[in-house]
């Protein structure tokens, strides 16, 4: 599963930026930016928060990310 691919195209789709996501999340903007750009998978509970903000399910995150 390419999650950095997966997260970029669920905000685009919503319309909001890395910071939108962080308020909504209560994740850091530099902990998006790194899974974003390829640079760390997310953990679990990383992974929660960020389905949580963009009311999402895991499956629909994952076949965003194909």
């Amino acid at each position: 599963m390419n999650y950095s691919k997966a997260l970029r195209v669920s905000m685009i789709k919503r319309g909001l930026t890395q910071i939108d996501l962080a308020k909504k999340s209560g994740l850091t903007v530099t902990t998006l930016s790194k899974i974003s750009n390829g640079k760390v998978i997310p953990s679990t509970r990383t992974l929660h928060f960020i389905l949580k903000a963009l009311k999402v399910t895991y499956h629909e995150f994952e076949v965003l990310g194909e």
